[in-house]
């Protein structure tokens, strides 16, 4: 996730404005703390939804998919936005540390 904030920053650290929360590291460890004691032979999963409309950041109002999560998807299936998303349904649908973590499972696959 770092290196996606980097990436579409421009800059040579990080800033986790939107991902600094407690709810991240707790996601993204448990994630990897059951895999690893899993040890799945392999993980399916349907392609995430990318969702529509905007969400409020540090950085003001993005649009949905944020960059960052574009970023973590380069490569990855996914099933498409809905221009026909209502406001309620609006959103970052897959949430960045669930495509950090598929992306690093992939990788380590």
């Amino acid at each position: 996730m770092g290196a996606a904030e980097r990436a579409v920053h421009g800059a040579r650290t990080e800033h986790l404005h939107e991902l600094g929360g407690l709810d991240t590291p707790v996601d993204l460890i448990t994630v990897a703390a059951v895999l690893g004691h899993l040890a799945p032979a392999e993980i399916a999963a349907s392609p995430p939804a990318l969702g529509g409309g905007s969400v409020m950041t540090a950085h003001g109002e993005l649009a949905v998919p944020a960059p960052a999560v574009v970023y973590l998807l380069r490569g990855l299936p996914t099933s498409g936005g809905d221009p026909a998303v209502s406001s309620a349904q609006a959103g970052d649908m897959p949430a960045p540390a669930a495509v950090a973590a598929a992306r690093w499972h992939r990788t380590a696959s």
